[in-house]
């Protein structure tokens, strides 16, 4: 088993994420899969800053779910740090991921929150 240190690689290779969408009607005979992300490559480095953009809908938050392994739907490829695969695991004692509607409790520490949110 490798270990992490201080100085961090983030890779993404050829993910690809499909998810559940709703029917939207009664009669209808249940939902379909969209494919949301196609081929998606990723390099970060500690340190570094790195902006996803995109329209609304384009799967920026797909993206981060998939890396942070919150996403519901069939997944692809392969996500690492380190060269190691980023496990839920993994990524709960190393990373952190706040959402837009992410609320802090006062009294508790990062760690308390993380655990909490996944």
């Amino acid at each position: 088993m490798k270990m992490i240190g201080s100085d961090y690689v983030l890779e993404a290779h050829n993910i690809f994420h499909t998810t559940e969408v709703d029917g939207g009607g009664c009669f209808n005979g249940g939902g379909s899969s969209a494919l949301v992300l196609k081929g998606v490559n990723l390099t970060v480095h500690s340190g570094e800053v790195m902006a996803i953009l995109g329209s609304k809908g384009s799967g920026k938050r797909a993206l981060l779910d998939v890396i942070a392994r919150r996403a519901d739907g069939m997944t692809r490829g392969q996500v690492l740090l380190n060269g190691s695969p980023l496990t839920r695991g993994l990524f709960q004692q190393r990373c952190g991921y706040v959402t837009q509607s992410c609320t802090f409790i006062p009294g508790l520490t990062r760690e308390r929150v993380l655990h909490k949110r996944s």
